[in-house]
């Protein structure tokens, strides 16, 4: 399992642009979009989408949120704790950069 490589990088592309506000704990909360939020409008997800008032995978045990995007449940929480806890989408940023390898499918 891994993300598809263009879809990686243009999600990491979005995140730079400056395009969308940053948000924390919701996918888009009022118009701030969390770094998984920013994931699925890449992915063509409208922003008034009822899945984009949802929230990222919560711990090991739950479900993946966003399987279709080939994101695992222990990436999801990782993106979404340096998501919340960070001010701007730097963070990130560099995660995904460090660990573009693992995540994107050979």
């Amino acid at each position: 399992m891994g993300m598809n490589p263009r879809t990686f990088d243009r999600w990491v592309k979005a995140l730079e642009s400056g395009k969308y506000p940053k948000g924390k704990f919701l996918l888009n909360n009022q118009g701030g979009y969390c770094c998984l939020g920013v994931l699925e409008r890449v992915c063509g997800v409208p922003a008034d989408s009822p899945v984009m008032s949802q929230g990222y995978a919560k711990d090991d045990e739950a479900e993946d949120a966003l399987p279709h995007r080939g994101l695992s449940s222990k990436v999801q929480i990782k993106l979404g704790d340096i998501n919340d806890t960070s001010k701007s989408f730097a963070p990130v940023i560099a995660y995904l950069k460090r660990n573009r390898a693992r995540l994107v499918a050979k």
